[in-house]
């Protein structure tokens, strides 16, 4: 990727922002997922990202660009295809890409932004919920057995 941005004509050079948004899904039960799909998957969403991010970095430190991450977009388009259910928690494209271009252009950006109100219910909720409720809620979304 280093020797591809060097290769960019000079009016492209400066970089002012990147926005992370590779991601796919690998979901299914655990005894039914193949190991090469969870290292795809880590291959796309961790690594992918880790690689790109640290290709642009020093064009990012030269303009005072940002880094915007947008973790879940994709991820929840791949899980409303397997999980019907999940549907209902995709949000508009264009919804996300405003919170996007906030997080570009606003003076003194967040360090994170939380869009839709899933997401939001989400971040409150889950992380108080007792383990076992918590699965038992993630087990009824996605249709598996105990």
């Amino acid at each position: 990727m280093p020797n591809t941005l060097a290769r960019l004509p000079i009016r492209y050079r400066q970089l002012n922002a990147i926005v992370n948004n590779a991601g796919i899904v690998v979901s299914g039960p655990v005894e039914a997922v193949p190991p090469t799909e969870v290292r795809r998957q880590f291959e796309v969403n961790v690594i992918g990202q880790l690689a790109v991010t640290q290709a642009v970095l020093p064009r990012l430190r030269r303009s005072r660009g940002r880094i915007v991450r947008s973790l879940y977009a994709r991820h929840l388009e791949g899980l409303a295809q397997s999980i019907p259910e999940a549907e209902r928690l995709v949000l508009p494209a264009d919804r996300v890409a405003e919170v996007v271009a906030q997080a570009l252009t606003t003076r003194r950006p967040r360090a994170r932004y939380v869009v839709g109100l899933n997401a939001r219910m989400q971040l409150a909720v889950l992380p108080n919920l007792p383990t076992a409720a918590r699965d038992r809620l993630f087990h009824t979304l996605a249709r598996q057995p105990r």
